[in-house]
């Protein structure tokens, strides 16, 4: 209830790591080897979790030395961290029951499969991610009452009780037969069915929420056999700090909110195809 003094809140200046990120993380998650951490801290300081996309670029901003053009890439970086950890147990668990994946739809083990081939990619063309993405959606659907958040879904799935695995191959049937009803096929491409509208114009795009990849497009709302995006990035920028600084950036959508303006959606197609536009300083 009172303010805490500047000089007691975790603070750090030009870390010898070189970087700072800042992705949904407690203090002490901004970069590796902080002078401090949460020990020093009470409970209630920092209530947020340390997201797979903090921990996902401070995997990519620890690996060294990076060309621009890596920093570039890693804006529009689809890699699923969630998806990593669990998506290996999953596999495993509808080994162990495959009489009951079976009888649970006739296309569960088609779904298996694609989950087995996927290479934890929010790509426009991946067919892992659709599955992915209609199974944690079933998942979290389950637990809609009891648990507010992923991460608490997440915590039951590194408990691995029972009847959090009786869940989640209740979802994969789930899955299953959503794409089936929805698409008559199981393997659905991303791009198929991960888009976003603005004004007149719809465009696939990749990336997600779902498995929290770097590249952040929503993936709730749904509607015409499609999720469209209605969160994500709000603003992507690079800078190369020479004389002058070389500056890259897109405004996902357009400079303007007159809809009948030229410029309200004529950056959406570099949102889509993940490119950038020159700054011109």
């Amino acid at each position: 209830k009172e303010l805490v003094p500047l000089e007691l809140l975790p603070q750090v200046t030009n870390p010898r790591q070189g970087y700072l990120q800042i992705c949904g993380t407690p203090p002490w998650g901004v970069a590796d080897e902080l002078p401090y951490g949460p020990a020093q801290f009470p409970r209630w300081f920092a209530q947020d979790r340390d997201s797979y996309r903090a921990q996902r670029a401070r995997q990519l901003l620890r690996a060294g030395t990076r060309s621009y053009r890596d920093m570039q890439m890693m804006l529009y970086d689809t890699y699923v961290p969630a998806a990593a950890e669990f998506v290996p147990g999953l596999l495993t668990l509808g080994d162990r029951n495959a009489d009951r994946v079976a009888a649970s739809h006739p296309d569960a083990a088609e779904g298996l499969q694609i989950l087995r081939q996927w290479r934890f990619l929010a790509e426009p063309s991946s067919t892992g991610m659709t599955f992915f993405h209609a199974w944690w959606l079933a998942l979290r659907q389950q637990f809609a009452e009891s648990i507010q958040n992923d991460e608490g879904i997440y915590r039951l799935l590194r408990q691995g009780a029972p009847a959090v695995e009786q869940a989640a191959l209740d979802a994969l049937a789930h899955a299953a037969r959503f794409l089936r009803n929805e698409f008559q096929r199981v393997a659905v491409p991303w791009e198929t069915v991960h888009c976003v509208q603005r004004g007149d114009k719809t465009v696939a795009v990749g990336g997600a929420m779902s498995g929290e990849p770097l590249f952040v497009m929503s993936d709730t709302v749904y509607h015409d056999r499609r999720w469209y995006a209605t969160y994500g990035s709000g603003y992507l920028m690079t800078v190369q700090f020479r004389d002058p600084p070389e500056t890259y950036s897109v405004v996902p959508f357009g400079s303007s909110e007159r809809p009948g303006s030229e410029h309200f959606h004529d950056q959406l197609a570099l949102l889509s195809e993940r490119r950038l536009k020159r700054v011109f300083t």
